[in-house]
């Protein structure tokens, strides 16, 4: 099975995975494979590299869960 992770634009300083939700769910159903939408931590909340951080350990999840 085929599938997607997707990093929500912003460049680390805005945006939410909610901002991108439509895109990612237009995207499986034409596309008919499992999407994941990720919600990384951004700055100034968070410094770098935590999103870059989240967005590894959830590829790992993907990898070691598909």
């Amino acid at each position: 099975m085929c599938g997607y992770v997707w990093a929500h634009g912003g460049g680390g300083i805005y945006g939410t995975a909610v901002t991108d939700n439509s895109t990612m769910c237009k995207l499986a159903i034409e596309s008919d494979v499992v999407c994941f939408n990720v919600d990384y931590r951004i700055a100034p909340e968070h410094k770098s590299p935590a999103g870059a951080k989240d967005m590894i350990a959830t590829l790992k999840y993907v990898i070691a869960n598909a």
